[in-house]
This record gives structure tokens, sequence and C-alpha cells, in this order.
């Protein structure tokens, strides 16, 4: 079955900020003079669409078919419609939401002017056989149209939507639509038909509210993030009910009520708190452009109902969320069943965890797991409340402790499809995908470029996939060209963003500490040395080769130019200087202890606390390691320190903050980021030890058992692990490697086993009592 390019719209109207139009209904009937014995569909909505047949949704998801930038690539699902027609009359439906190509919401990021803009509009290519006979239909002028309850709708700046309006069985067959008005073509956009492989989104759980506070007057937004702040004044509402659900996570809020004909119900979500009462605005920009924007619309739901018993959910959108504050019920309207959590993420399998004696441990574990889950719908983004945007660097630092727990593989093979296509021919790469062309003049830099290689690299890891490397090739090579010609006298790179969110900046005179002509090369090092196993892998010689000379060319300028030959550190004497450094291998073996040793002394000259941003807290777990010191990097996570993870548990966190507090007293901007979540494969990789290597089918068990802790466990997939200290100060370890794995155990290096230990770690079941020396 071919892609239709035969577009369809119902309106050239384009929804905007106080500009609402509703989002169309088309439907068709038609008739089969067989029972179809095979049918199928092909179809894309752009932005997104609702597909209905005879009367029944059929839509793989919400927000089908894909968040993408139309001029790069159409997406377009299948479906299986014979369980769905008939013989005789039969009707297909499809309601339109406005998605990328009416993203009137980001006009932070220039969406609102991108070049994709345009009317709503379908194609579809539907074929059904049987009793010898066929049938085929594409969109065309003879669908119809009519504007539906939905009266506004925006991924990022909330829903309108008028039950009064709504047309009982309007996608049934034997529907009367000839008041509807026709269909008109549309010029199809111009990006690259392309089937949909990305897991469809999922509701993980439905939540109840654990808390209902009522208040007679309450401001929703103050005038800035910090306690005592003044509310603005036009945020302030009466009669006001706050739904607490526990968690901070992301998805829609359902409204189920008996209410009154032409009730108006009105839903903001936010995820703080503020003054001790709800607060969006972590969830917002502030600026004079676009304070009033975000106060009116930002994920907030309107309901205008028709009357009696209704149950309303949003659609063409999510929030990011812990509470809605709720105007226009009636006291007894706001039950406990009147607003209902439905969470949101794609719909991947669990394959990795972790769990220990220690709850601290355990709790950022969980926070790690659903600031991943709540920021992947159809791919990683930075936050999923005031953006919702596909942040580069974020999903680059996070790409391996997000493979450990949860199959998002393929996920993130169709986002670099669009990274792909978002690439400029000299090989520039934006901060944001999808963009309508805006990330290249700031927002991106080697750091956040690095997902080009961070991500194909972590899924052939984990996955043991080649092709993610073959299909990767060409914008590889085209980075690292590119980068080539960006260096400097000292071969050197300094472009972009640096050690993004150094909670110690502002005390710095907003000067980040680890040199960005650092951290930038060492990235740029880092990238092409893993372009350069990937090559290998697929036989790519030449390529790799290349690559290998970029990576040459890069450590010898960070050896001679950046490193102190006598010292052994590295500019800007800082934490994230020396972890990142020695993580990524600069120094030679005769060095590594002695540039060890010093990533030590910077630690506790800082106060054994944290001072690292985001490409700090990527490496310095995983550089303690290296030099045997997870003790400290415990310490250094579980401190309750204002820049340690510690503080944000004893601040009630259920979601991983964007940031450590600044000095200056300044809030945290948001409260479920998943990028500073390193930790998590530091707990799984270190401390129950369970390193796997799925692409060579091997494994490496190197437990760290931690003083402060009596046990701890994890597995992915089908190996797993865990260990158990016992009263009399021996160590019990367990593993389980199914068939095919083979495996090397290294045991702490004060811990040792009376019983000869295996060569190997073979499939089978193990257990062995380790005693300390």
């Amino acid at each position: 079955m071919n892609f239709s390019k035969r577009f369809i719209k119902a309106t050239d109207d384009l929804c905007d900020i106080g500009h609402p139009v509703a989002a169309p209904y088309l439907r068709r009937s038609f008739s089969l003079d067989f029972a179809p014995e095979q049918a199928q569909i092909l179809i894309t909505g752009q932005g997104f669409y609702a597909l209905f047949v005879n009367g029944r949704e059929i839509t793989k998801c919400e927000m089908a078919p894909y968040i993408a930038n139309p001029d790069d690539i159409l997406y377009y699902d299948r479906y299986d419609l014979l369980p769905y027609l008939r013989k005789g009359k039969n009707a297909i439906g499809i309601l339109l939401g406005g998605g990328f190509r009416n993203a009137f919401g980001g006009f932070v990021w220039d969406f609102e002017k991108a070049t994709c803009r345009g009317p709503l509009c379908t194609a579809l290519t539907l074929t059904a056989e049987g009793e010898g006979k066929s049938f085929s239909m594409e969109a065309d002028e003879n669908f119809r149209t009519h504007p539906s309850p939905i009266l506004h709708n925006d991924q990022r700046f909330g829903y309108i939507y008028d039950s009064r309006e709504e047309i009982d069985g309007w996608s049934d067959a034997g529907f009367d639509d000839s008041d509807w008005e026709y269909a008109k073509n549309c010029l199809p956009p111009r990006g690259e038909a392309r089937l949909c492989k990305a897991d469809p989104i999922a509701v993980l759980r439905r939540i109840r509210p654990v808390k209902i506070e009522h208040f007679d007057e309450l401001p929703y937004c103050y005038e800035n993030l910090r306690e005592g702040a003044k509310a603005i004044p036009e945020t302030v509402r009466k009669d006001v009910y706050v739904y607490d659900f526990g968690v901070n996570s992301a998805g829609l809020t359902e409204l189920h009520i008996h209410g009154k004909p032409g009730q108006v119900v009105t839903v903001r979500h936010g995820e703080w708190k503020q003054n001790g009462a709800f607060s969006v605005g972590t969830t917002m920009f502030f600026g004079e452009r676009r304070t009033k924007p975000y106060l009116d619309y930002n994920q907030t739901d309107v309901f205008i109902l028709k009357g009696g018993e209704e149950r309303l959910i949003p659609r063409f959108k999510y929030d990011g969320f812990q509470y809605a504050y709720v105007e226009g019920l009636e006291p007894e309207q706001a039950a406990e069943d009147a607003l209902t959590f439905v969470e949101l993420s794609g719909g991947f399998a669990e394959r990795g965890g972790f769990s220990s004696s220690d709850e601290a441990l355990n709790r950022l574990y969980e926070l790690t797991v659903r600031s991943d889950r709540s920021n992947f719908l159809w791919f990683p983004t930075d936050c999923p409340h005031r953006e919702k945007n596909g942040w580069t660097g974020d999903a680059a630092m996070s790409a391996e402790h997000m493979l450990l727990h949860m199959a998002a593989s393929r996920s993130m093979r169709t986002w670099l499809e669009n990274i792909r296509a978002a690439q400029r021919e000299d090989g520039a790469l934006p901060g944001i995908v999808p963009t309508g062309g805006w990330g290249f003049a700031w927002g991106n830099g080697p750091a956040w470029d690095s997902v080009a290689f961070e991500l194909p690299y972590e899924i052939y890891r984990y996955d043991g996939d080649l092709d993610v490397i073959r299909e990767n090739i060409p914008m590889m090579m085209r980075y690292l060209t590119y980068i080539m010609s960006r260096r400097d006298e000292r071969g050197l790179v300094a472009i972009g963003l640096g050690d993004w969110i150094d909670p110690f900046q502002s005390k710095n005179g907003g000067k980040i500490t680890a040199p960005l002509e650092l951290t930038d090369s060492l990235m740029v090092y880092d990238s092409a040395n893993k372009a350069a196993k990937m090559m290998r892998a697929v036989g790519r010689k030449e390529e790799a080769a290349y690559a290998e000379s970029v990576a040459k060319a890069f450590r010898d300028a960070v050896r001679s130019c950046l490193i102190d030959p006598e010292t052994l550190t590295v500019a800007g004497n800082c934490q994230t200087s020396q972890a990142f450094a020695l993580d990524v291998g600069i120094f030679t073996a005769r060095e590594f202890r002695k540039a060890g040793r010093r990533l030590v002394e910077i630690i506790r000259r800082d106060g054994e606390i944290n001072t690292c941003g985001m490409i700090g807290l990527r490496h310095i777990y995983r550089a303690l390691d290296k030099i045997g010191e997870n003790e400290l990097a415990y310490k250094l996570i579980t401190s309750k320190e204002r820049s340690c993870y510690g503080a944000w548990l004893e601040a009630g966190a259920t979601a991983l903050f964007e940031n450590f507090p600044y000095p200056d007293g300044r809030e945290s901007y948001s409260h479920n980021h998943h990028f500073l979540g390193d930790i998590a494969a530091w707990m799984q990789l270190c401390v129950a030890g369970l390193r796997p290597e799925p692409v060579s089918k091997s494994f490496v068990l190197k437990p760290t058992f931690l003083s402060a802790l009596t046990n701890a466990k994890a597995y992915f997939e089908g190996l797993s692990t865990g260990w158990e200290k016992q009263s009399d100060g021996t160590v019990i370890l367990r593993a389980t490697v199914p068939e095919g794995m083979t495996g090397s155990l290294i045991l702490p290096k004060d811990y040792f086993s009376e019983e000869k230990l295996p060569d190997a770690l073979t499939a089978g079941e193990y257990c062995f009592k380790l005693l300390k020396k």
C-alpha cells in the first residue's frame, strides 16, 4: 500500500493565542458490495489525528501519529480494518488536532513561525478485498467536514471543549452529513513519508487524588519563584479546589461530573507549592511577551458542560503536574472521583531495576524512573510541562540510564530519524528536535550535539543493534567534519552551552566553573571515540580511522593546553573538569591514579558536596567508581546539603529537579527533569555491580559493598544479581545468568572467597560466601 500524498483540509483558519478555531471533524461514507476478507488503512494527520470506523475509535494512542516537523518527515500509521468494516455501508471519521503543524504555544522557540505551519490536514489510503472483489479510497473532496466541540487545542497551550456542541453518531455509517461542508484539497507538507515505528504512548495507570483542599480565594502564580513573593493580581480566583495526586508526572486529568448546562470548569496544572499553596511558577516562562500567554493558556483545560453526567478528557495534548487547580466546581461536585490523573508515557517494557536497604537510594532511583517515563512521550523531552521539547543534550546525558531500565530503543531510533533530518548541510545540529529552525544560534554545541553519537552508541551497546549505527553514519561523519572546522588555533572548540546548571555559577558572577573550551573539546573527543568503535563494529574502516584521528587531535589539544602536567589538574580546577577528563580517558595509565587523587582533593576542598552542573553529574560518579571511591560518591549523592540529591528528598521531591538551588536563594526551575539521573545507572552498575554488555552477550559483576547498606540488588532483562551482608561480617553474593550470556566476577579488593571462584559465569544460578580480608 502506498503513502497517499493527496491531502485534504477543513479550513485555512489556524487556531492561535486569542483566536480559537475548532478542531475539525472529517467523515465519509462508502459501501462495500462484498464481505471483506482483508482491509487496511494507511493514514496521517498533520498535526494529530483520531481515527473512527463505523462509530468506533481505533486510534493507536494519544497524539498520533507522532510529534515531528512535517517539513522533515511525514509519519503515517497502518491499521488493520478487517474487524471494523462490513458488507454494505461503512464510514470513516477523522478528528484533527494542532500538533507540530500548528504549534502556536511554542512561540518561545519560534514554532509559530515555522515554514511547516499550515492548515490541519490528513491523507489516507484505504483498501479492502473479499469475494474476489476490491475497493480503494483516498482522502478527497468527497469527505465532509464540520467543527467539533474542541474549540481550542495546543500541545502546550491548553484545551477548550464545549460539550453542548457534541454531535452524536457523527462517525456512524448511517449519519446524515448532508448539511456539512465539503473538504478542500490541500498542498501536502514537504516531508518524506514514513511509517511510524516508535512505541505508542500508553496509559501507565489512573491515579486518584491523595488530598483535596478548598480555598475561598487563591492565586495560581506569583511575581517570581521566591518564597514570600507577591501574587500576580489577575491570577487570584475565588472558590478554588486544589487536587493533589501525590506524584509529579505526565498525563491528563479526566473530569467526571454531574454538571449544569453552560457550567464552566477550568483546570490548571502545576507541580509546585509556593507560599504554601499551588503555583504554576515552575511550569511557565516569565518575561514581557511570555507571562500573559502562559498565565492564560499554559496547561489549562476549560470544559463547558451540557448538563448531566459527563466524563471529559482532553485530546491532542498532555500536561506535567502533581496538582490541579480547579475553578467552577460546586461543593457537591468536588468529590474524590471528580478528577483522575491519567498517567501517560511511552509504552515501553521494563527491562531493569535496582533496590537496596537504603531508602534514600531507593527513592532517588524511583524519582529517576518517573522522570524518565514522564519525559518520554514519543521522544525524550526536557520537562513535561513548561517546554515539552526534545532537547538533545538532555537525552545525551540520559540515554544510558534510560536504556538500563526501559526498552526505549525503538523510539530513540525514530527520534534519531528526526535529528538526522534536522541536521544542517554544513553538519551543525540544533539544540532541540523537532525544530522549525530554532536552536542553531543558541542552545546547542558539542555537549548537546553529542546526542548524534550517544544515542546510537548506547542502543548498540544495550540492544546489540548494528543497523542503528549504519543509519547514522552520514550524520556522525558530517558532524565530525563540521566540528573540526570550528577549532581555534590551539585545536580546541568553545561553542554553544557548557556545564549547564552549575549550582555555584551565580556565586561566580554567573560564570560556569568548567571552561567551555574544556567541556566542548572533551565532548568531541568522547563522541569521536564512540564513533570509531561503532564504525569498526560495522566494518567501516576508513570512517573509523577518521574518527580516531579526530579523537587524537582533541585529546592532544586538551592535554597540551588544558592540563597541568605537574599536578594533573584539569583547567577549571573543579569537579566537572577533573571527573570528565578521568571518565573519558584523557589520562595515561600511569597518570590515572594521581589524577584520581586530585579529584578527591577537589571534592574535599569543596566540602564533600556536589559542585557539578549537568555534564559533571553525568561523569563524576563513573569517575569515582573507576578510582575506587564509591563511598565518596554515595556521600555526594545522599548528602542533604543544598547541592546534593538528598536535599531533594528532604524537599519532598517525587521526580528529579532541573537544578539545585543557587546560593542567592533562587528556587529550582522545574521539578521534573531527567538529565541529572545518571545516579540510577551508578546504583545498578556500581553498587549492585551488574554491568551488562549485551552487544557481546557478556557482563561484568563488580559490586561495591557500601558501608551504609546491608544489601543491594539489580537486574537487566534475564540477568540479575544481589548481595547481602550477614551478622558475622560475611557477604552473600548471588547471581542469575541466562542462557547465552557469559560474565566475569570482580570482587572488592578487601573481600575474598575461601572457595575457588569460577573463571567465568555462564548460564545458571550462583551463590558465593565472601569474607573480608
